[in-house]
């Protein structure tokens, strides 16, 4: 990082008003985050000012929705979202980058595709605690018993597919949560592609094949970074 300039400042403006800051600062080895850092703990709020030294950055995530693209940074303490719009965006996203690649690997369950495998263990605690609520409970048992269920069943998924990814990451080093998010996101696109379909047609099919071609790509990826 010989080439690279003492500091780079990043600022943009905030959803709700005011100016969200990055500053790395080369000399003390610092980054500083003023209004879009976020720490690892349940029901964490964004924190005002942040700052860890620079080998605290563990990975940087470039994620592109449909009128937004964003850049996620994740540190020893937590994550970090900067959008695209930001001044000196390119600058910061390559002098991060660069940091990454010297530093440790984050977790994979701190990964910002997470929350597509979140949704995914919802949906899967939903249709088992259906299926268990229609199989164990008797057909006279009130609809207070079915949300009771799924609210469970939801919670379980959630922390299944949590406990997943955290073991096959710390035991075999194996990434699940993009092959699964990229499985969701192509059943998503699937069953969009089902609503187009004649009637009497396996509609389920094209969110199979759509979960499979995703979880297919999601996997190819993943081969693809690990070279």
């Amino acid at each position: 990082m010989q080439n690279e300039p003492p500091q780079v400042r990043s600022e943009f403006g905030l959803l709700f008003g005011g100016t969200g800051r990055v500053v790395v600062d080369l000399v003390s080895s610092e980054i500083h985050f003023e209004h879009c850092h976020t720490p690892r703990r349940f029901l964490a709020r964004c924190e005002p000012v942040f700052t860890c030294p620079v080998s605290d950055v563990l990975s940087v995530h470039e994620l592109s929705g449909t009128n937004r693209t964003e850049l996620t940074v994740v540190t020893a303490h937590g994550t970090a979202q900067i959008p695209s719009t930001a001044t000196h965006y390119a600058e910061l996203h390559e002098l991060l980058s660069e940091i990454a690649a010297r530093t440790p690997d984050p977790p994979q369950t701190s990964h910002p595709m997470m929350v597509f495998v979140w949704l995914f263990g919802v949906l899967l605690g939903l249709c088992a605690a259906v299926v268990v609520w229609a199989k164990v409970l008797p057909s006279s048992s009130g609809g207070v018993a079915l949300l009771l269920f799924m609210i469970i069943g939801a919670l379980l998924g959630v922390g299944f597919l949590h406990l997943t990814i955290f073991l096959a990451d710390r035991l075999r080093g194996i990434c699940l949560v993009v092959p699964i998010s990229t499985a969701v996101l192509g059943a998503a696109l699937g069953a969009a592609v089902a609503v187009w379909l004649q009637k009497g047609y396996p509609r389920i099919l094209a969110v199979i094949i759509g979960l499979a071609i995703g979880a297919l790509v999601g996997i190819i990826r993943e081969l693809r970074d690990q070279k």
